[in-house]
């Protein structure tokens, strides 16, 4: 009994510095490589961050940072369910979801996008998803989110 008791408690302790690991930090510097001048993100008192920048490009490499840092699991399922492809990853009980999602070709029509955004908007894109990468980089694999762990997938 208190051999169990023992584990049980090792076991929670564990889980909570596993998950307590993947939540990113409010406060400190991080150097980031992409960025052409210092960024400031500053948090008010409910946790929404504010992002200052000298130019755009840095302000859009920085918000792709923070929701790399702070979502990626839902930009991960997000991602995977509009291209109808949830179902590599929770099996076939998300099939249907799959088949819908291709049948209303959001993928075809976010490339189509694509091919007709403005300069400024594919920079702007770009500089998103490097930001994104960074965070991904920056965070290693055991502070990503737990459900890339459990799943056993990368982003």
């Amino acid at each position: 009994m208190v051999l169990t008791a023992i584990a049980l408690i090792g076991l929670a302790g564990s889980g909570w510095l596993g998950l307590r690991r993947s939540v990113p930090a409010l406060d400190g510097q991080v150097r980031l490589a992409g960025l052409t001048a210092p960024v400031e993100i500053l948090f008010d008192d409910y946790g929404v961050p504010h992002v200052y920048a000298r130019d755009a490009e840095d302000a859009w490499f920085k918000v792709g940072f923070l929701h790399g840092s702070e979502r990626l699991w839902q930009m991960e399922l997000y991602r995977r369910a509009s291209s109808g492809r949830l179902s590599e990853i929770l099996g076939p009980t998300t099939l249907r979801v799959d088949k819908r999602f291709i049948g209303l070709g959001l993928r075809r029509t976010a490339n189509d996008e694509w091919q007709t955004a403005t300069p400024l908007a594919r920079t702007a894109l770009e500089r998103y998803c490097r930001g994104v990468n960074a965070a991904v980089a920056a965070m290693g694999r055991w502070r990503r989110p737990p459900e890339f762990l459990a799943l056993g997938i990368e982003p």
